[in-house]
């Protein structure tokens, strides 16, 4: 994702994975659009968007797990 993402704004796809690129990368993309905000809020929300990363690989939502099993099982039926 990272690559995708900094490939997508013409800088090299290594830059998301720099200590702080991802920040620069959402900073610049915010500017862009004109979106409000600032760099700790930028950091912040990425801190944010990790954790709910980790947390749904960690701990997959039962719901969506019963919901796919049984979508996998009709379709093979």
């Amino acid at each position: 994702m990272p690559c995708y993402v900094a490939s997508g704004y013409g800088e090299c796809c290594c830059l998301g994975f720099i200590p702080g690129g991802m920040i620069a990368l959402r900073t610049h993309m915010r500017l862009s659009y004109g979106i409000q905000g600032t760099i700790c809020q930028d950091s912040l929300a990425l801190i944010e968007e990790l954790l709910l990363h980790i947390k749904t690989a960690m701990f997959p939502d039962p719901a969506v797990l019963y919901t796919f099993h049984h979508i996998k099982n009709a379709k093979l039926s």
